[in-house]
C-alpha cells in the first residue's frame, strides 16, 4: 500500500570530515585547534592566533555581595577617574578615583600605575621626587599628594584666603561667582562638614557683594545654603530690570542713582563684653567721591554679632581707612573677622550751625529752685548762655518731678481706704471645725 520514498543518498565531504572532528580545548587560559580548522577556516585560525579579546565580565554593581553574574543584558564600560593638575579638589578626585576603582575590579598594583598617569602638572611633580630604586606604592602617593593639596596644606590655606577676599567682579554675573565659590569651598575646607561648608559659602556670597541693595536683602533674609543666597540675589536682580513686552529696558541715567559704598573689618579683633573699641575699616568706594560720607550700620552684621556700630561723619580719604566703632553689649567676649561687612557709606550732607544772634540770657529771668541748683551747676559747664537759659527754663517747668531730699517720699490723693483700728465694732465670724485630736 505504502511505496517506499527513495533515500537520497550524498556522498560526503572535506567539510563534514572537517566539522565532525573540529573539537576545542583549553589549557591555562589558551585555545588550542586541531589541524582541522587550519585546512577548512584558514581565516578563522589565523585571527584565533593572533588572540581576541577576553569577554569581559559583567557584574552587578547595586548588589553588597560584588559577584559576578552572567547576565549579559547590561555591558559596564571602564570608568575612567580623569586627571589632577592641584587646581580643583583634591578630596573629590580621589573619592571618584576609589570608585573607579571598585567599578573596574583594579588591585593595588593596577591602582598605583593609574595614580602616577592621572597626576599631571603640579600634582604630577610630587612624584617626581620619587627615587626609582625605591618605588611607592599607592598609599605613599596619597599620603604625599595629601600633605601638598589636603585640607591642611599650605595650598589650602592660600585658597582659603583668596576666598576671605572674593569681591564680585563689574559684571560678573551671580551664577560665574557662585560656582567659584563651590569649588574654592571645596578645596579649603574639604575636611569640614557639610553645614559648615555652607555657612562659608553663605558668609563668602554675601561679603562679595557689590550691590548694597542685594546685599542688604541677603544680611535681613540671611540664608543657610549658599543655594538660598544666589536664590535670593537672583530674584532680587530680576525684580530690578523693568519690562516692557518682554524686553527690558535699559537705565539710560544711571549718575543721578544714589550710590553706596562698603565697608569691611580691616584686621580680625576681639571684643570683650562690656567694652567700646575703634577697629580700622577699608572703605571700597565703586567710584571717585568727594565730601563728607555717612557710615551706617548693617541690620545683619549687628544681629549676629551682637555688637553696636556707631554712625560717624567722615571725610572721603584717598587711603580709603575708615575708623569703625564698636560695642560689645553682651556678656561674652565676641569674634570679628577680617573682610566682613560692617556698614555701608552714603554721601551726607552736613548741615552748618546757625550764626544768627541769639538772644541775651538776661532776657528770660528764671530762677532755677534751690534743690535743682547742684545739678543746673554741674550740666551747664559746657553750656552757652542760650543753652544755659533753655536749661532753666526746663527745670523750673518739672521742677516738682525731680526729688528734694531721700526723705522725700511725696503724697497722692487717688487712693483712699479705711484701717481698722481698737476700739471698734465686733467682727462676726463662720464657727471652725476642730480637729478631733485638739477638742477636749
Amino acid at each position: 500500500m505504502f511505496q517506499d520514498t527513495p533515500t537520497l543518498n550524498r556522498q560526503p565531504c572535506k567539510h563534514d570530515a572537517c566539522a565532525a572532528q573540529h573539537s576545542i580545548r583549553e589549557d591555562k587560559g589558551n585555545a588550542v585547534y586541531s589541524s582541522v580548522d587550519k585546512c577548512c577556516f584558514p581565516e578563522l585560525t589565523r585571527s584565533r592566533q593572533h588572540g581576541r579579546k577576553p569577554r569581559q565580565a559583567f557584574c552587578d554593581l547595586s548588589s553588597d555581595s560584588g559577584e559576578e553574574c552572567s547576565d549579559h543584558r547590561e555591558r559596564i564600560p571602564t570608568l575612567r577617574p580623569g586627571q589632577f593638575d592641584g587646581f580643583t579638589s583634591w578630596r573629590q578626585f580621589l573619592y571618584r578615583f576609589e570608585d573607579c576603582a571598585r567599578a573596574n575590579h583594579w588591585s593595588e598594583r593596577t591602582m598605583t600605575v593609574q595614580m602616577r598617569f592621572c597626576l599631571v602638572g603640579a600634582a604630577g611633580a610630587v612624584i617626581h621626587k620619587n627615587p626609582r630604586s625605591s618605588p611607592w606604592d599607592y598609599d605613599r602617593i596619597v599620603e604625599e599628594v595629601e600633605a601638598a593639596y589636603g585640607p591642611s596644606s599650605e595650598h589650602a590655606a592660600a585658597i582659603g584666603i583668596e576666598l576671605r577676599q572674593r569681591v564680585r567682579r563689574e559684571g560678573e554675573p551671580l551664577c560665574m561667582l557662585r560656582n567659584d565659590i563651590i569649588e574654592k569651598v571645596s578645596i579649603a575646607y574639604a575636611d569640614r562638614s557639610e553645614k559648615e561648608q555652607d555657612t562659608f559659602s553663605v558668609e563668602v556670597f554675601t561679603n562679595a557683594m557689590g550691590d548694597a541693595d542685594i546685599l542688604q536683602r541677603l544680611l535681613e533674609k540671611r540664608p543657610r545654603t549658599l543655594v538660598c543666597a544666589y536664590e535670593i540675589a537672583h530674584r532680587h536682580r530680576s525684580h530690578e530690570a523693568e519690562l516692557l513686552f518682554g524686553e527690558q529696558i535699559p537705565y539710560f541715567n544711571p549718575k543721578n542713582k544714589p550710590r553706596v559704598h562698603v565697608v569691611r573689618i580691616a584686621q580680625t579683633a576681639v571684643l570683650e563684653a562690656g567694652h567700646e573699641y575703634t577697629v580700622p575699616g577699608n572703605a571700597h568706594f565703586r567710584e571717585e567721591v568727594h565730601g563728607n560720607m555717612l557710615l551706617s550700620p548693617t541690620k545683619g552684621f549687628m544681629e549676629k554679632h551682637q555688637v553696636m556700630v556707631a554712625q560717624i561723619i567722615i571725610g572721603a580719604q584717598p587711603s580709603h581707612r575708615v575708623p569703625v566703632r564698636l560695642y560689645n553689649r553682651g556678656t561674652v567676649a565676641v569674634k570679628v573677622r577680617k573682610g566682613v561687612i560692617a556698614g555701608i557709606l552714603q554721601l551726607a550732607d552736613v548741615v552748618q550751625a546757625s550764626t544768627a544772634e541769639l538772644p541775651p540770657a538776661n532776657s528770660c529771668p528764671t530762677v532755677v529752685p534751690s534743690h535743682l541748683q547742684p545739678l543746673y551747676a554741674e550740666r551747664t559747664r559746657d553750656l552757652r548762655e542760650a543753652e544755659q537759659c533753655e536749661l532753666a527754663d526746663l527745670l523750673c517747668a518739672y521742677g516738682d518731678v525731680f526729688s528734694t531730699g531721700p526723705t522725700d517720699l511725696g503724697c497722692t490723693n487717688l487712693v483712699q481706704h479705711d484701717i481698722q483700728t481698737r476700739p471698734g465694732p465686733p467682727v462676726k465670724r463662720q464657727p471652725r471645725r476642730m480637729a478631733f485630736e485638739k477638742q477636749p
